[in-house]
């Protein structure tokens, strides 16, 4: 039997065949060390007899007695003396090794990754994010036909995009069919640890979580709709480490949010500035956050030292999201009257787009910015909200309503005499009055306060699926417009048609462009991709996970709005100023419903019971029809 171990570090194969399987030996038979097979052949460096080993069910996280190590921590400590155990410990991740593991050192994976080579921690990212991708595997929406398109534009339903001259293959439409992120847009670019630029796919996902958006120089940050946003992406890290109880790990994640928490509470107490301070409900806020920084800090040392539960440190953490969830709504809270002049102000923005497709002119520039003021303004209701059945019809509404917008601006700029016709256009427009008159009711009479049932599993998956679907229609018919624009502009230099139709062929053949499209389009799809990924994802199981696709919006969401706000400032000369509050408006506010979710996903992870996963839902739908007004800013 001795000859077993020793051929397990030897690499012999087939002397090891010759016993398993087969025989009486087991696979996880132990020696007199109590040491099994896989042991030795991870301290032999054999990654064949590890590989065969799994195979045959041997036990993947059985730990050596010697070290108290499991095998993956065994070899990560290896991997900086012997090259061989970085494709071992691939390997051991692969096969489902368990990585929320500690040595007796306190050290857990994540530590002993840090500490091995750039290269391997470049195929360690790479691991974990195809085991996440096969885990949770985004659900595909497919496109619509083109007559149902015709009909969703009818009924204020999704765009119909531009014919395109040229189809593409029935392949190439197969598989745009069986992906949920645009297949007409080109892979988005990025700097790996090493610093070389290298192409994200965009059928996976960068699970590389970052511990901030603004880094170490945040105290340079002035803007308070990025301050916010770091401030809900610091509190939901400390929401994930709190998960697994790590000295460092907690200690270092409450750090850096308190860090920023104090960068913000600098500038919001400025009496100079603001006068956010006055009241005394906002001062009774930012005295709670500060307690409860405290206690979170002190829980987790007594923790470290077994002197209260897990549970009570949870609860601890949940208390700190409870109340920066509550000084966020202190903060971005409007009065009714504000949210009546915005109701107002958009039934006015109805009635000029309505005007410009019964008179065949171009959409007036800034229409579509009191739709972004209203969605700010509604969903400083929905955010405290625990009743989703409220909840869910104020954003039944406003959905709607931002979907109809964009049927008149389709409709606009359409040569079909049926489809403009009087009763359409009066269907829509009435169909956005109702809205408005249920939002003004339901805004007023909601009671934040009273507890109501969470939504079905369903419910909440159709949230985060029309957000999705809304936001995908958008980047399509941005795509087919542009491809098409050669081929128009082509026939219309040698078609003379009346005053009326050129001007309509004007706007549909020079469409403006979006700026450094390379890179702001794939934005938009990777923001699109992330809100699919929300709808594997309920209330009932809460699963951790559920953070990573609202990171990835939140990263994707500030490196879009860094991009528009240069754009802006580079050519504030030439652009006009409803289009620059428009854009502004647009992008400003995708922050703001950014920061909400992320409130709302480190409330869910700590389970405080303020919220459920149907605010995620609400933040996508916000947030994916701001960017379609982003979209259609340069579109129409």
């Amino acid at each position: 039997m001795k000859d077993i171990w020793k051929s397990a570090r030897k690499g012999d194969l087939a002397k090891i065949k010759k016993y398993i399987p087969g025989t009486k030996f087991k696979v996880d038979e132990l020696d007199k060390e109590n040491r099994s097979i896989l042991h030795h052949a991870i301290d032999g460096d054999q990654l064949q007899m590890v590989n065969y080993l799994l195979e045959q069910g041997a036990n993947i996280n059985l730990k050596d007695p010697k070290s108290g190590d499991t095998p993956i921590l065994m070899s990560l400590k290896k991997i900086n003396a012997i090259d061989k155990q970085e494709d071992i410990a691939i390997l051991l991740v692969n096969k489902g090794a368990d990585l929320d593991v500690e040595s007796r050192e306190r050290k857990n994976v994540e530590r002993y990754v840090d500490a091995c080579p750039k290269r391997f921690q470049i195929k360690y990212k790479d691991a974990i994010t195809q085991k996440f991708k096969n885990k949770y595997p985004p659900k595909a929406i497919a496109p619509a036909s083109p007559a149902t398109q015709v009909l969703l534009a009818q009924t204020a339903g999704l765009p119909p995009p531009s014919p395109k001259p040229n189809p593409p293959p029935p392949q190439q439409q197969e598989n745009t069919a069986t992906s949920s992120i645009i297949s007409t847009v080109e892979p988005r670019p990025y700097v790996n640890s090493n610093g070389e630029t290298v192409v994200r796919s965009t059928n996976e996902m960068d699970l590389i979580l970052q511990e901030s958006l603004l880094g170490d120089d945040f105290d340079k940050e002035q803007d308070l709709n990025i301050i916010w946003m770091e401030v809900a992406f610091r509190a939901s890290i400390v929401s994930i480490r709190s998960e697994k109880v790590r000295y460092d790990d907690i200690t270092k994640a409450t750090d850096q949010c308190g860090n920023i928490l104090i960068h913000l509470l600098s500038i919001i107490g400025n009496s100079e500035t603001t006068s956010f301070m006055e009241t005394v409900k906002n001062q009774e806020a930012v005295n709670s956050i500060q307690e409860r920084v405290k206690n979170v800090k002190e829980g987790i040392k007594l923790r470290l030292f077994s002197r209260i539960d897990h549970s009570e440190l949870i609860r601890l953490v949940a208390a700190l999201i409870g109340s920066l969830h509550w000084i966020y709504n202190c903060w971005s809270e409007v009065p009714q009257d504000d949210i009546n002049r915005s109701i107002a102000e958009c039934a006015l923005s109805c009635r000029v787009a309505m005007n410009s497709v019964t008179t065949h002119t171009p959409f007036q520039l800034g229409v579509l910015t009191n739709i972004a003021k209203l969605l700010k303004n509604i969903s400083t209701k929905v955010f405290i909200t625990r009743t989703p059945e409220d909840a869910k019809k104020l954003s039944d509404s406003c959905f709607v309503i931002s979907s109809t917008f964009k049927s008149l601006m389709v409709l606009s700029v359409v040569n079909d005499v049926k489809q403009k016709s009087a009763e359409n256009i009066i269907s829509l427009g009435r169909s956005i009055a109702e809205q408005l008159s249920i939002l003004k009711l339901q805004s007023t009479s909601i009671l934040p306060s009273r507890v109501g049932q969470n939504l079905s599993s369903k419910e909440e998956r159709e949230l985060n699926e029309s957000a999705s679907n809304q936001l995908r229609s958008s980047i399509d018919y941005y795509i087919s417009n542009n491809k098409s624009d050669t081929t128009t502009t082509t026939t219309t230099t040698t078609t003379t048609t009346n005053s009326e139709n050129n001007n309509i062929t004007d706007l549909i053949s020079s469409p403006k462009r979006l700026p450094k499209e390379d890179k702001t389009l794939p934005l938009l799809a990777n923001i699109e991709k992330s809100i699919s990924m929300l709808m594997g994802f309920t209330t009932e199981d809460r699963n951790i996970q559920m953070a990573i696709p609202v990171h990835m919006i939140a990263k994707d969401i500030h490196e879009l709005r860094t991009i528009l706000l240069e754009y802006i400032k580079e050519q504030s000369d030439s652009l006009s100023e409803e289009f620059k509050d428009q854009i502004t408006n647009a992008i400003n506010c995708s922050a703001h419903f950014s920061t909400q979710q992320l409130f709302s996903v480190s409330a869910l992870i700590c389970h405080n019971r303020i919220t459920d996963i149907s605010q995620l839902g609400y933040s996508s739908r916000n947030i994916a029809a701001c960017c379609c007004i982003l979209i259609d800013s340069f579109c129409f």
